[in-house]
């Protein structure tokens, strides 16, 4: 079975880079691409069939918030999957409600966009969250695996967290609003309880304990 898909982008560069992932893909073949939404909508009403489009949100003339809810009311069967650099949980949670069936990143590698838009195709759904987001979570998961162990303090957490998140200790004291004294009293305790003498150490204790 052989895959089509059009390709809705204002940006050449990445619409020709798309393509040339997929030249010799024997199961995909790109059948248009197209910088607006309203073109888009003349190509299909003119009895085209591709089984996804890959889609941008920011073009003129019907941009891709708006060619969703359309295009999900028309032409349900075609799978639409969002491929952009506005990737904060607002924006994925929108696409969501107005029909997407994925969304990725552009900051993702060709490699990975490969596999995802394959998975979409054969009627997998992939919902993208930010890399910078996906650290968060761990920091915050790690920190408090940690917090419960070790019993630190709710500030000793909060500064554990930010440490995690390679933050400089001025850089710290500036968002705490406290002394970077006050912050390097904070981190000393923190390694004490721990019983680490310095960031390595504290890579260490974590890589020995695969559960964290």
């Amino acid at each position: 079975m052989c895959y089509r898909i059009i390709i809705v982008d204002d940006h050449k560069l990445f619409v020709n880079g798309l393509q040339a992932l997929f030249l010799g893909a024997p199961k995909i073949r790109v059948i248009g691409c197209f910088t607006n939404g309203r073109d888009v909508l003349h190509f299909l009403e003119n009895g085209n069939d591709p089984d996804l489009i890959i889609l941008d949100l920011d073009m003129p003339i019907l941009d891709g918030f708006q060619l969703l809810p359309i295009m999900n009311r028309r032409y349900p069967k075609i799978r639409s999957l969002i491929i952009s650099s506005h990737d904060s949980k607002d924006t994925i949670e929108h696409c969501k409600k107005v029909g997407a069936c994925g969304f990725i990143s552009k900051t993702q590698t060709f490699k990975t966009l490969k596999k995802v838009i394959i998975d979409v195709l054969e009627g997998r759904e992939y919902f993208e969250v930010a890399p910078q987001k996906v650290r968060h979570l761990k920091s915050q998961n790690l920190t408090q695996k940690l917090a419960d162990i070790y019993q630190l303090s709710v500030r000793e957490q909060e500064i554990l967290k930010m440490i995690l998140g390679q933050m400089e200790t001025k850089e710290i004291a500036h968002k705490l609003h406290l002394s970077p004294l006050t912050v390097k009293t904070h981190r000393r305790r923190i390694f004490n309880k721990l019983n680490v003498h310095n960031i390595a150490g504290l890579v260490a204790l974590i890589k020995e304990h695969p559960e964290l």
